[in-house]
């Protein structure tokens, strides 16, 4: 084991994984709020 308080062994791998988290969510929200617009759900 290694003495550094580091939990991963590649420490950008989670910032990534978290930015391609978010990313997602916001875009499944923005084409979520469009078709509704479109398809004027009654």
């Amino acid at each position: 084991m290694s003495d550094n308080n580091e939990g991963f062994g590649a420490p950008g791998t989670f910032a990534i994984a978290i930015i391609f988290l978010a990313t997602f969510i916001i875009l499944y929200f923005l084409n979520y709020k469009y078709l509704a617009s479109i398809w004027e759900l009654r």
